[in-house]
C-alpha cells in the first residue's frame, strides 16, 4: 500500500471591514503511486454508477465509452497494479474575495456602484519531477508527459454588479479547468473545460423574478493511445427562468433554452432547444417537494458514416425528443427521523422510457 508524508500550510484573512478575504491552503508531501487499470463490472439496471454507449457502433465495451449515470447499470472497479513508484505531490488552494465599495467607485468613475469580485483557484499535482519544480508552483512543469501521475488546474473569476438597488445582478463568470490523468495502463488522458458567461438577475414583481444567461464554453478530450475517444465541442447556449411565488410556501418555474454545438474534430453539429416547467411546495420546517419537467428536442447535422457523437453535445441528450422528469421529497416525520424519495423518469431520443424509485428513512438516536 501506498503512504503518505505531507505538510499543510493555511492562511485565513478577513478584516473587520470585510472588503477583502483571503483563503490560502497550500500541502506539499511524497507518497508512492501504482497504476491502475480499469474494470466495468455489471451490476444490473440502476444498481451501478456507469452506463455504456456504444459510440463508435462496433459492439466493442471501449472504456472510454462508459459515461457517469447515476442510474448506469456498471460499475468501476479500479484495479491497483504493482508497480509502485515514489511521486512528488502538492494542492494547493486560493479563494480572494474584494467588495469594492460604491463611494470608492464613486470618487474614481463619478458612479456610486458596488461591485464584487471573488478569484479562485486550485491546483493539484502528482508527479515523478524532482522536488523543486513540484514544491514551488512551477506551472510550466506541471502536466508533463512521463513526468505527471495525475493534476489539474481550476481557475474561476466573478464578477457581480448589483442593480435595482441590490434586488437584481449582473455576473460575469470566466472558468477555466484542465487535467491530465497517466494512472491507467490504458493510457493518459487530457481534459479541457473553459467558459465565458453572463447572467443577469431581475425583479419583475413583488412575487415574482427572472434570470437570463448567455454562455459560451470549449470542452475536450485527448486520448493518448486512442483518438477514437477525441472530441473539442464548442459550445453557444442561453436560457431564460421565471419564477413565482404565490405563497410564502410554493414556488413555480418555468424555464426555456436553447444552443448550438459543435465538435471540431468530426464537425458533427447539434441544435437544441428545451423547456422546463417546475415546482416546489414547503411543508412549513418539515421539509420539501420538488417536481420538475423538462423537454428537449435536438437535431444533429453531419452525423453519420461511423461517426462517434462525443457525449457532451447537447447536454448529452440524443437526437430527438428527449424528456427527463424528477420529483425529490424530503419530509421530517419526527424530531430524530425524516424520509427522502425520490422519482426519475427519462427518454433518451428513440429509447424506450426508463423508471428509477428510490426511498430512504434516516433516524437518529
Amino acid at each position: 500500500t501506498a503512504s503518505t508524508d505531507q505538510a499543510i500550510l493555511d492562511c485565513y484573512y478577513r478584516p473587520i471591514e470585510g472588503i477583502i478575504k483571503l483563503d490560502v491552503t497550500y500541502r506539499a508531501g511524497r507518497s508512492r503511486e501504482a497504476s491502475k487499470r480499469k474494470n466495468y463490472i455489471y451490476a444490473g439496471g440502476d444498481r451501478g454508477s456507469y452506463r455504456w454507449e456504444d459510440e463508435n457502433f462496433d459492439g466493442v465495451r471501449d472504456p472510454d465509452e462508459f459515461i457517469p449515470d447515476e442510474h448506469g447499470a456498471y460499475y468501476l472497479y479500479e484495479e491497483t497494479l504493482e508497480d509502485y513508484r515514489p511521486v512528488n505531490i502538492v494542492s494547493a488552494y486560493g479563494r480572494l474575495g474584494i467588495d469594492i465599495p460604491a463611494a470608492v467607485l464613486e470618487k474614481i468613475t463619478g458612479t456610486g456602484i458596488k461591485i464584487r469580485t471573488e478569484t479562485t483557484f486550485d491546483i493539484n499535482e502528482k508527479s515523478t519531477a524532482s522536488a523543486s519544480d513540484i514544491f514551488l508552483l512551477n506551472l510550466s512543469q506541471f502536466r508533463k508527459k512521463g513526468k505527471t501521475t495525475s493534476g489539474d488546474a481550476r481557475f474561476q473569476e466573478d464578477v457581480t454588479v448589483p442593480i435595482s438597488d441590490g434586488t437584481g445582478s449582473i455576473r460575469l463568470r470566466f472558468f477555466h479547468f484542465d487535467s491530465y490523468n497517466a494512472e491507467y495502463v490504458t493510457g493518459a488522458e487530457s481534459r479541457g473545460e473553459e467558459e465565458m458567461s453572463l447572467r443577469l438577475r431581475l425583479p419583475v414583481r413583488e412575487k415574482s423574478d427572472a434570470e437570463f444567461t448567455v454562455r459560451h464554453a470549449l470542452l475536450n478530450r485527448s486520448m493518448e493511445n486512442r483518438q477514437s475517444g477525441d472530441y473539442s465541442v464548442r459550445s453557444i447556449s442561453g436560457d431564460t427562468g421565471l419564477s413565482f411565488y404565490p405563497t410564502y410556501k410554493t414556488k413555480l418555474g418555468m424555464n426555456i433554452g436553447g444552443g448550438f454545438d459543435r465538435d471540431k474534430l468530426s464537425a458533427i453539429q447539434a441544435r437544441y432547444f428545451s423547456a422546463k416547467p417546475s415546482a416546489t411546495y414547503r411543508f412549513s420546517g418539515r421539509g420539501r417537494i420538488e417536481t420538475s419537467y423538462t423537454v428537449t428536442s435536438v437535431k444533429l447535422n453531419n452525423f453519420g458514416g461511423g461517426k462517434r457523437l462525443p457525449y457532451t453535445i447537447a447536454q448529452g441528450r440524443k437526437e430527438g425528443n428527449n424528456h427527463d422528469i424528477s420529483v425529490v421529497c424530503d419530509y421530517r416525520l419526527s424530531h430524530n427521523m425524516n424520509i427522502i424519495a425520490t422519482y426519475t423518469g427519462r427518454k433518451f431520443g428513440g429509447k424506450d422510457f426508463e423508471n428509477f424509485a428510490r426511498a430512504q428513512v434516516r433516524a437518529l438516536f
